[in-house]
């Protein structure tokens, strides 16, 4: 309540939002990753219908001596092309596809602990890692959903994951 999260993650929604229980998350990339995550949109995975958004905070400080966030600064309005331009998985963007439709619009900000993002699910992302990063990053992944969306999720991948998304536990906050 004192930092006005149900208001911001209400209004963005116009509805009452949950967050996803199962979905919160503390994540840490080790310093030694060394090469940066694939590209994706988490509606590529989670339905590009579902009305999520995500906070992301950081505990540590990162994006320049420990992995961080690179992100395209612009929101798409669809899924973009996924599987081709050097892309890892049939979900994920490649490099090549990212330069494409985005070019010198990729950003890689630097957080301090506690430093925050908000990005929803048509958001272009990935785990930022160079070699020379020194530091492990942990951050809290925070997921949030419009509850009229919610039988909108589309899942893919392994029905014992229990981050699929129709596996997801909507709590009302």
């Amino acid at each position: 309540e004192s930092v006005y999260l149900r208001s911001v993650v209400d209004g963005f929604f116009g509805e009452q939002g949950v967050l996803l229980g199962k979905k919160w998350t503390l994540r840490r990339v080790a310093h030694d990753r060394g090469v940066p995550g694939d590209w994706h949109q988490d509606g590529s995975f989670m339905g590009r219908d579902i009305r999520s958004l995500n906070l992301w905070v950081a505990l540590t400080h990162c994006g320049d001596d420990a992995p961080g966030l690179d992100v395209v600064a612009e929101r798409f309005e669809d899924i973009v092309e996924t599987g081709t331009g050097g892309a890892n998985l049939r979900w994920t963007v490649g490099p090549q596809t990212v330069d494409r439709i985005a070019p010198g619009r990729t950003v890689r900000p630097i957080f301090d602990a506690g430093d925050a993002i908000f990005f929803d699910h048509m958001n272009l992302h990935r785990t930022a890692a160079d070699p020379g990063m020194p530091n492990d990053r942990y951050a809290i992944e925070s997921w949030f959903l419009a509850p009229s969306t919610y039988g909108a999720m589309t899942v893919e991948g392994d029905p014992d994951d229990p981050t699929r998304p129709n596996d997801q536990m909507p709590l009302v906050f």
